[in-house]
Protein backbone atom coordinates (compact mmCIF):
# COMPACT_ATOMS: atom_id res chain seq x y z
CA UNK A 1 0.00 0.00 0.00
CA UNK A 2 1.61 3.41 -0.70
CA UNK A 3 2.21 6.22 1.97
CA UNK A 4 -0.71 8.20 2.53
CA UNK A 5 1.71 11.41 1.99
CA UNK A 6 2.46 9.75 -1.70
CA UNK A 7 0.31 12.09 -3.77
CA UNK A 8 1.60 15.07 -1.44
CA UNK A 9 5.73 13.99 -2.15
CA UNK A 10 4.95 13.64 -5.24
CA UNK A 11 3.34 16.97 -6.30
CA UNK A 12 6.92 18.13 -3.93
CA UNK A 13 9.22 16.74 -6.21
CA UNK A 14 7.25 17.53 -9.70
CA UNK A 15 7.97 21.46 -7.80
CA UNK A 16 10.52 21.27 -7.11
CA UNK A 17 12.15 20.01 -10.39
CA UNK A 18 9.86 22.59 -11.89
CA UNK A 19 11.40 25.59 -9.61
CA UNK A 20 15.08 24.08 -10.76
CA UNK A 21 14.14 24.56 -14.57
CA UNK A 22 12.78 28.29 -13.98
CA UNK A 23 16.14 28.79 -12.03
CA UNK A 24 18.14 27.95 -14.96
CA UNK A 25 16.37 29.78 -16.97
CA UNK A 26 16.76 33.14 -14.92
CA UNK A 27 20.07 32.25 -14.08
CA UNK A 28 21.15 30.87 -17.29
CA UNK A 29 24.38 33.07 -17.65
CA UNK A 30 25.38 32.13 -14.23
CA UNK A 31 25.08 28.13 -15.28
CA UNK A 32 26.72 28.97 -18.70
CA UNK A 33 29.57 31.30 -17.92
CA UNK A 34 31.28 28.84 -15.29
CA UNK A 35 34.71 26.91 -17.45
CA UNK A 36 33.18 23.81 -19.12
CA UNK A 37 29.69 24.69 -20.39
CA UNK A 38 30.91 27.84 -22.20
CA UNK A 39 34.01 25.43 -23.96
CA UNK A 40 31.34 22.88 -24.44
CA UNK A 41 29.23 25.40 -26.29
CA UNK A 42 31.84 27.24 -27.90
CA UNK A 43 33.44 23.94 -29.43
CA UNK A 44 29.73 22.62 -30.32
CA UNK A 45 29.27 25.87 -32.16
CA UNK A 46 32.53 26.28 -33.72
CA UNK A 47 33.20 22.73 -34.82
CA UNK A 48 29.52 21.79 -35.92
CA UNK A 49 29.83 19.03 -33.91
CA UNK A 50 29.59 16.96 -30.64
CA UNK A 51 32.41 17.59 -27.98
CA UNK A 52 32.93 13.94 -26.09
CA UNK A 53 35.46 14.57 -23.63
CA UNK A 54 37.22 11.64 -22.07
CA UNK A 55 34.46 9.18 -23.80
CA UNK A 56 31.87 10.36 -21.44
CA UNK A 57 29.15 9.82 -24.19
CA UNK A 58 26.09 10.49 -21.32
CA UNK A 59 26.56 14.29 -23.00
CA UNK A 60 25.65 13.24 -26.01
CA UNK A 61 21.81 13.81 -24.78
CA UNK A 62 22.30 17.46 -23.41
CA UNK A 63 24.90 18.61 -25.97
CA UNK A 64 21.80 17.73 -29.05
CA UNK A 65 20.01 20.62 -27.56
CA UNK A 66 22.26 23.26 -29.19
CA UNK A 67 24.08 20.93 -32.07
CA UNK A 68 20.45 20.87 -33.16
CA UNK A 69 19.39 24.03 -32.29
CA UNK A 70 22.13 25.65 -34.01
CA UNK A 71 20.94 24.03 -37.50
CA UNK A 72 18.22 26.64 -37.45
CA UNK A 73 20.13 29.35 -36.85
CA UNK A 74 18.62 29.93 -33.23
CA UNK A 75 20.53 32.98 -31.23
CA UNK A 76 22.89 32.40 -29.16
CA UNK A 77 21.19 33.63 -26.52
CA UNK A 78 18.36 31.28 -27.08
CA UNK A 79 20.88 28.13 -27.65
CA UNK A 80 22.59 28.99 -24.31
CA UNK A 81 18.92 29.50 -22.70
CA UNK A 82 18.06 26.16 -23.81
CA UNK A 83 21.25 23.93 -23.31
CA UNK A 84 21.05 25.45 -19.34
CA UNK A 85 17.45 23.99 -19.31
CA UNK A 86 18.15 20.92 -20.63
CA UNK A 87 20.17 19.41 -17.35
CA UNK A 88 16.91 20.58 -15.20
CA UNK A 89 14.92 19.13 -17.71
CA UNK A 90 16.52 15.37 -17.65
CA UNK A 91 16.51 15.19 -14.34
CA UNK A 92 13.17 16.34 -13.93
CA UNK A 93 12.15 13.10 -16.72
CA UNK A 94 14.33 11.38 -15.06
CA UNK A 95 12.00 11.26 -11.83
CA UNK A 96 8.52 11.62 -13.97
CA UNK A 97 9.88 7.76 -15.80
CA UNK A 98 10.88 6.34 -12.70
CA UNK A 99 7.45 7.66 -10.66
CA UNK A 100 4.93 6.86 -13.48
CA UNK A 101 6.53 4.26 -15.97
CA UNK A 102 8.28 2.20 -13.84
CA UNK A 103 5.67 2.76 -10.95
CA UNK A 104 8.93 2.91 -8.17
CA UNK A 105 8.01 5.93 -6.16
CA UNK A 106 10.25 4.99 -3.34
CA UNK A 107 13.38 5.10 -5.94
CA UNK A 108 11.88 8.56 -7.78
CA UNK A 109 11.75 10.08 -4.18
CA UNK A 110 14.78 8.95 -3.33
CA UNK A 111 15.92 10.94 -7.09
CA UNK A 112 14.44 13.66 -5.80
CA UNK A 113 15.82 14.43 -2.51
CA UNK A 114 19.35 13.46 -3.81
CA UNK A 115 18.18 16.32 -6.11
CA UNK A 116 17.90 19.10 -3.40
CA UNK A 117 19.18 17.68 -0.13
CA UNK A 118 23.15 19.13 -1.21
CA UNK A 119 22.71 20.61 -4.23
CA UNK A 120 24.45 24.36 -4.34
CA UNK A 121 27.14 25.33 -6.31
CA UNK A 122 26.46 22.12 -8.72
CA UNK A 123 23.61 23.71 -10.29
CA UNK A 124 25.49 26.44 -11.36
CA UNK A 125 28.29 23.86 -12.99
CA UNK A 126 25.67 21.49 -14.93
CA UNK A 127 27.71 20.17 -17.05
CA UNK A 128 28.92 17.75 -14.62
CA UNK A 129 28.92 13.96 -15.97
CA UNK A 130 29.04 12.28 -12.86
CA UNK A 131 25.62 14.26 -12.01
CA UNK A 132 23.97 12.58 -15.28
CA UNK A 133 25.32 9.76 -14.45
CA UNK A 134 23.67 9.42 -11.07
CA UNK A 135 20.33 10.22 -13.16
CA UNK A 136 20.81 6.68 -15.00
CA UNK A 137 22.10 4.80 -11.98
CA UNK A 138 18.54 5.63 -9.96
CA UNK A 139 16.73 4.18 -13.22
CA UNK A 140 19.22 1.33 -12.98
CA UNK A 141 18.37 0.84 -8.69
CA UNK A 142 14.70 1.17 -9.93
CA UNK A 143 14.99 -1.49 -12.43
CA UNK A 144 16.88 -3.79 -10.20
CA UNK A 145 14.25 -3.65 -7.50
CA UNK A 146 11.54 -3.83 -9.22
CA UNK A 147 12.84 -7.32 -10.42
CA UNK A 148 13.56 -8.16 -7.18
CA UNK A 149 10.01 -7.27 -5.99
CA UNK A 150 8.99 -9.88 -8.71
CA UNK A 151 8.79 -13.26 -9.39
CA UNK A 152 8.65 -13.53 -13.06
CA UNK A 153 11.80 -14.34 -14.89
CA UNK A 154 14.45 -11.71 -16.08
CA UNK A 155 12.98 -11.18 -19.85
CA UNK A 156 15.13 -9.94 -23.26
CA UNK A 157 14.24 -6.27 -22.66
CA UNK A 158 14.79 -5.96 -19.03
CA UNK A 159 18.41 -7.83 -19.55
CA UNK A 160 19.53 -5.49 -22.15
CA UNK A 161 18.04 -2.78 -20.41
CA UNK A 162 20.02 -3.69 -17.58
CA UNK A 163 23.38 -3.89 -19.78
CA UNK A 164 22.68 -0.73 -21.30
CA UNK A 165 22.87 1.50 -18.39
CA UNK A 166 25.65 -0.38 -16.91
CA UNK A 167 27.33 0.50 -20.14
CA UNK A 168 26.33 3.89 -19.96
CA UNK A 169 27.29 4.69 -15.87
CA UNK A 170 30.68 3.21 -16.49
CA UNK A 171 31.60 5.86 -19.41
CA UNK A 172 29.67 8.15 -17.50
CA UNK A 173 32.57 8.91 -14.63
CA UNK A 174 34.87 6.87 -12.75
CA UNK A 175 33.57 7.54 -9.29
CA UNK A 176 30.46 6.46 -10.14
CA UNK A 177 31.23 3.25 -9.55
CA UNK A 178 31.24 3.59 -5.55
CA UNK A 179 27.77 5.03 -6.03
CA UNK A 180 27.07 1.80 -7.92
CA UNK A 181 28.33 -0.92 -6.13
CA UNK A 182 26.78 0.82 -2.71
CA UNK A 183 23.15 0.54 -4.35
CA UNK A 184 23.86 -2.77 -5.19
CA UNK A 185 24.62 -3.71 -1.47
CA UNK A 186 22.01 -1.62 0.06
CA UNK A 187 19.69 -4.01 -2.51
CA UNK A 188 21.51 -7.10 -0.84
CA UNK A 189 20.65 -6.25 2.55
CA UNK A 190 16.90 -5.51 1.20
CA UNK A 191 16.51 -8.67 -0.69
CA UNK A 192 18.96 -11.48 0.49
CA UNK A 193 17.21 -14.11 -1.63
CA UNK A 194 18.08 -12.41 -4.92
CA UNK A 195 21.62 -12.34 -3.92
CA UNK A 196 22.80 -14.58 -6.62
CA UNK A 197 21.15 -11.95 -9.06
CA UNK A 198 22.70 -8.71 -7.56
CA UNK A 199 26.15 -10.28 -7.08
CA UNK A 200 26.05 -11.01 -10.73
CA UNK A 201 25.34 -7.33 -11.30
CA UNK A 202 28.01 -6.15 -8.93
CA UNK A 203 30.35 -8.62 -11.15
CA UNK A 204 29.01 -6.88 -14.16
CA UNK A 205 29.13 -3.09 -12.79
CA UNK A 206 32.83 -3.92 -11.80
CA UNK A 207 34.08 -5.07 -15.15
CA UNK A 208 32.28 -2.20 -16.96
CA UNK A 209 34.24 0.50 -15.14
CA UNK A 210 37.48 -1.61 -15.02
CA UNK A 211 37.28 -1.92 -18.85
CA UNK A 212 36.57 1.55 -19.53
CA UNK A 213 38.88 3.32 -17.48
CA UNK A 214 42.28 0.50 -18.15
CA UNK A 215 41.18 -0.08 -21.78
CA UNK A 216 40.26 3.71 -22.34
CA UNK A 217 42.01 5.28 -19.73
CA UNK A 218 42.90 8.98 -20.51
CA UNK A 219 44.95 11.56 -18.85
CA UNK A 220 42.44 13.47 -17.31
CA UNK A 221 40.97 10.69 -15.50
CA UNK A 222 44.20 8.96 -14.84
CA UNK A 223 45.37 12.59 -13.32
CA UNK A 224 42.19 13.23 -11.42
CA UNK A 225 42.84 9.69 -9.57
CA UNK A 226 46.37 10.23 -9.19
CA UNK A 227 45.83 11.73 -5.81
CA UNK A 228 45.11 8.27 -4.24
CA UNK A 229 48.48 8.06 -3.49
CA UNK A 230 48.18 10.79 -0.77
CA UNK A 231 46.71 7.96 1.25
CA UNK A 232 50.50 6.89 1.72
CA UNK A 233 52.00 10.19 1.49
CA UNK A 234 49.76 11.84 4.08
CA UNK A 235 49.74 8.49 6.44
CA UNK A 236 48.78 8.57 9.24
CA UNK A 237 47.90 12.53 9.08
CA UNK A 238 44.69 12.43 7.86
CA UNK A 239 42.68 14.63 10.62
CA UNK A 240 44.37 18.06 9.52
CA UNK A 241 43.84 17.92 6.24
CA UNK A 242 42.38 21.26 4.88
CA UNK A 243 40.17 19.44 3.10
CA UNK A 244 38.44 17.94 6.10
CA UNK A 245 38.38 21.26 7.36
CA UNK A 246 36.30 22.91 4.29
CA UNK A 247 33.92 19.44 4.50
CA UNK A 248 33.13 20.72 7.70
CA UNK A 249 32.71 24.09 7.12
CA UNK A 250 30.60 23.18 3.87
CA UNK A 251 28.51 20.93 6.35
CA UNK A 252 27.66 23.72 8.37
CA UNK A 253 26.54 26.22 5.20
CA UNK A 254 25.19 24.21 2.85
CA UNK A 255 24.99 20.53 3.42
CA UNK A 256 23.31 20.80 7.00
CA UNK A 257 20.79 18.14 6.05
CA UNK A 258 23.57 15.28 5.60
CA UNK A 259 24.41 14.78 9.58
CA UNK A 260 20.62 15.35 10.63
CA UNK A 261 19.34 12.40 7.92
CA UNK A 262 22.17 10.18 8.79
CA UNK A 263 21.28 10.57 12.74
CA UNK A 264 17.70 10.00 11.66
CA UNK A 265 18.58 6.59 9.61
CA UNK A 266 21.06 5.61 12.49
CA UNK A 267 18.32 5.84 15.25
CA UNK A 268 16.35 3.99 13.37
CA UNK A 269 18.83 0.93 12.34
CA UNK A 270 20.10 0.89 16.17
CA UNK A 271 15.89 0.76 16.75
CA UNK A 272 15.57 -2.16 14.74
CA UNK A 273 18.86 -3.52 15.74
CA UNK A 274 20.08 -3.98 12.27
CA UNK A 275 24.20 -3.06 12.41
CA UNK A 276 24.54 -4.31 8.78
CA UNK A 277 22.90 -1.80 7.47
CA UNK A 278 23.89 0.76 9.96
CA UNK A 279 27.99 -0.46 9.14
CA UNK A 280 27.28 -0.36 4.99
CA UNK A 281 26.21 3.18 5.47
CA UNK A 282 28.42 4.27 7.85
CA UNK A 283 31.69 3.37 6.43
CA UNK A 284 30.74 3.96 2.68
CA UNK A 285 30.19 7.85 4.11
CA UNK A 286 33.59 7.45 5.67
CA UNK A 287 35.58 5.97 3.00
CA UNK A 288 34.13 8.01 0.07
CA UNK A 289 34.57 11.41 1.84
CA UNK A 290 38.41 9.90 2.46
CA UNK A 291 38.89 9.19 -0.49
CA UNK A 292 38.13 12.51 -2.31
CA UNK A 293 39.47 14.09 0.46
CA UNK A 294 42.69 12.46 0.51
CA UNK A 295 42.49 13.03 -3.14
CA UNK A 296 42.38 16.75 -2.64
CA UNK A 297 43.90 17.18 0.78
CA UNK A 298 44.79 21.02 0.40
CA UNK A 299 41.25 21.21 -0.65
CA UNK A 300 39.79 22.92 -4.23
CA UNK A 301 36.57 25.33 -5.46
CA UNK A 302 33.71 24.31 -3.98
CA UNK A 303 31.78 23.57 -6.72
CA UNK A 304 33.81 20.98 -7.92
CA UNK A 305 34.35 18.91 -4.52
CA UNK A 306 30.74 19.37 -4.18
CA UNK A 307 30.06 17.23 -7.75
CA UNK A 308 31.86 14.58 -5.80
CA UNK A 309 30.62 14.62 -2.63
CA UNK A 310 26.66 14.64 -3.91
CA UNK A 311 27.30 10.80 -4.23
CA UNK A 312 27.21 10.90 -0.17
CA UNK A 313 23.75 12.59 -1.05
CA UNK A 314 22.43 9.68 -2.92
CA UNK A 315 23.83 7.18 0.57
CA UNK A 316 21.76 8.89 2.37
CA UNK A 317 18.75 9.46 0.19
CA UNK A 318 18.76 5.77 -0.41
CA UNK A 319 18.88 4.91 2.80
CA UNK A 320 16.21 7.56 4.41
CA UNK A 321 13.52 6.47 2.25
CA UNK A 322 14.11 3.07 2.27
CA UNK A 323 13.68 2.73 5.95
CA UNK A 324 11.50 5.89 6.77
CA UNK A 325 9.70 7.60 4.24
CA UNK A 326 7.03 4.48 4.40
CA UNK A 327 6.08 4.56 8.21
CA UNK A 328 2.51 5.39 8.29
CA UNK A 329 2.40 6.87 11.58
CA UNK A 330 5.07 9.75 10.80
CA UNK A 331 4.13 10.19 7.63
CA UNK A 332 3.09 14.09 8.30
CA UNK A 333 6.49 15.10 10.20
CA UNK A 334 8.00 13.17 6.75
CA UNK A 335 5.83 15.44 4.53
CA UNK A 336 6.48 18.83 6.71
CA UNK A 337 10.62 17.42 6.54
CA UNK A 338 10.62 17.04 2.70
CA UNK A 339 9.11 20.15 2.40
CA UNK A 340 11.63 22.00 4.38
CA UNK A 341 14.54 19.99 2.80
CA UNK A 342 12.72 21.42 -0.92
CA UNK A 343 12.30 24.84 0.42
CA UNK A 344 15.79 25.58 2.04
CA UNK A 345 17.10 23.60 -1.00
CA UNK A 346 15.92 25.82 -3.65
CA UNK A 347 16.67 29.21 -1.22
CA UNK A 348 20.21 27.82 -1.06
CA UNK A 349 20.49 27.58 -4.74
CA UNK A 350 19.20 30.97 -5.60
CA UNK A 351 21.32 32.77 -3.05
CA UNK A 352 24.23 31.12 -4.10
CA UNK A 353 23.73 32.58 -7.42
CA UNK A 354 24.84 36.17 -6.27
CA UNK A 355 28.63 34.55 -6.27
CA UNK A 356 28.41 33.47 -9.86
CA UNK A 357 26.88 36.59 -10.74
CA UNK A 358 30.11 38.43 -9.08
CA UNK A 359 31.84 36.67 -11.30
CA UNK A 360 30.17 37.77 -14.40
CA UNK A 361 30.14 41.30 -13.50
CA UNK A 362 34.50 41.25 -13.71
CA UNK A 363 34.18 39.80 -17.32
CA UNK A 364 31.61 42.91 -18.05
CA UNK A 365 33.45 44.66 -16.73
CA UNK A 366 37.10 43.16 -18.29
CA UNK A 367 35.11 43.89 -22.12
CA UNK A 368 34.27 47.11 -21.35
CA UNK A 369 37.41 48.43 -20.24
CA UNK A 370 39.12 46.58 -23.28
CA UNK A 371 36.87 47.71 -26.25
CA UNK A 372 37.10 46.08 -29.34
CA UNK A 373 40.57 45.33 -28.45
CA UNK A 374 41.72 41.90 -28.98
CA UNK A 375 44.01 41.54 -26.20
CA UNK A 376 46.40 38.85 -24.80
CA UNK A 377 46.24 39.82 -20.35
CA UNK A 378 49.15 38.26 -18.10
CA UNK A 379 47.94 35.98 -15.35
CA UNK A 380 49.14 38.12 -12.63
CA UNK A 381 46.84 41.11 -13.21
CA UNK A 382 43.89 39.32 -13.05
CA UNK A 383 41.85 38.03 -9.59
CA UNK A 384 42.24 34.26 -9.56
CA UNK A 385 39.92 34.00 -6.86
CA UNK A 386 36.96 35.51 -9.31
CA UNK A 387 38.41 33.54 -12.45
CA UNK A 388 38.86 30.50 -10.89
CA UNK A 389 40.86 28.86 -13.81
CA UNK A 390 41.93 30.30 -17.03
CA UNK A 391 41.80 27.57 -19.33
CA UNK A 392 38.19 28.65 -20.71
CA UNK A 393 38.33 32.69 -20.18
CA UNK A 394 38.04 32.87 -24.18
CA UNK A 395 35.04 31.03 -24.22
CA UNK A 396 33.74 32.70 -21.66
CA UNK A 397 34.61 36.34 -23.15
CA UNK A 398 33.15 34.64 -26.40
CA UNK A 399 29.61 33.83 -24.50
CA UNK A 400 29.11 36.62 -22.58
CA UNK A 401 30.00 39.40 -25.30
CA UNK A 402 28.03 38.01 -28.18
CA UNK A 403 25.06 37.59 -26.42
CA UNK A 404 24.97 41.00 -23.92
CA UNK A 405 26.86 42.99 -26.89
CA UNK A 406 25.99 41.12 -30.18
CA UNK A 407 29.34 41.22 -31.38
CA UNK A 408 32.49 39.01 -30.15
CA UNK A 409 35.27 40.17 -27.77
CA UNK A 410 38.90 38.38 -28.70
CA UNK A 411 40.01 38.48 -24.83
CA UNK A 412 42.28 35.70 -23.42
CA UNK A 413 44.94 34.77 -20.91
CA UNK A 414 48.40 33.56 -20.82
CA UNK A 415 49.42 31.42 -17.49
CA UNK A 416 53.10 31.42 -18.95
CA UNK A 417 54.91 33.96 -21.16
CA UNK A 418 54.39 34.09 -25.16
CA UNK A 419 52.22 31.34 -24.63
CA UNK A 420 49.67 32.29 -27.55
CA UNK A 421 52.92 33.92 -29.84
CA UNK A 422 52.67 31.79 -32.62
CA UNK A 423 49.21 33.01 -33.45
CA UNK A 424 49.23 36.59 -31.55
CA UNK A 425 50.18 38.43 -35.12
CA UNK A 426 47.09 36.84 -37.34
CA UNK A 427 44.64 39.25 -37.68
CA UNK A 428 42.19 36.96 -38.93
CA UNK A 429 42.38 34.54 -36.18
CA UNK A 430 40.40 33.94 -32.88
CA UNK A 431 42.94 32.45 -30.05
CA UNK A 432 41.57 29.82 -27.31
CA UNK A 433 43.73 27.45 -25.10
CA UNK A 434 43.69 24.97 -26.75
CA UNK A 435 43.82 25.92 -30.42
CA UNK A 436 42.88 29.02 -32.79
CA UNK A 437 40.41 29.47 -35.22
CA UNK A 438 40.55 30.98 -38.58
CA UNK A 439 37.48 33.54 -39.02
CA UNK A 440 36.34 32.05 -42.29
CA UNK A 441 35.48 28.70 -40.65
CA UNK A 442 33.78 30.19 -38.12
CA UNK A 443 29.40 30.31 -38.33
CA UNK A 444 28.94 34.05 -38.34
CA UNK A 445 25.62 34.11 -36.34
CA UNK A 446 27.23 32.81 -33.22
CA UNK A 447 30.59 34.32 -33.47
CA UNK A 448 30.31 37.94 -34.91
CA UNK A 449 34.11 39.05 -35.73
CA UNK A 450 34.29 42.60 -36.73
CA UNK A 451 38.33 43.01 -35.49
CA UNK A 452 39.62 41.21 -38.96
CA UNK A 453 41.93 43.95 -39.50
CA UNK A 454 43.71 44.38 -36.08
CA UNK A 455 46.21 41.61 -34.58
CA UNK A 456 46.07 40.88 -30.80
CA UNK A 457 47.76 42.95 -28.18
CA UNK A 458 48.82 42.20 -24.95
CA UNK A 459 48.03 44.11 -21.85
Amino acid sequence: MKPTHSKYLFYLASFTFIVLIIFSYVFFLERSMLLDLPFHLFTILAKDDYTIQNYRYIALLTESVPLLLSKFDISLKTITICYSMSFALLYFLVFLFIYKVMRNEKIAIAFFLYNIVMYTHTFYWPVTELHQGIAFLFILIALLENICISDSELTIIQYFSILGLIIIISFAHPLLIFSGLFSIAFLLLNYKSKYKFLLSIAILITIGFLAKNILLATSHDNSSMSGIKNIITYFPHYKGLQSNKNLLKYILHDYYFIPILYLLITYYYFKQKNILKFSLLTLSLIAYTFIVNITYPNGADEFYLENQYMQVGLFISLAFVYEIYHHEKITYSISILFSIISILGLYRIYDTHKIYESRNHWYRKTIAQLGDKKTIITSNKIPKDTVIMTWAVSNEFWLLSTIENNKTSSINIEEYQNEFDNNISKKDVLITRWESFNYSKLNPTYFILKDTSTSYIKN
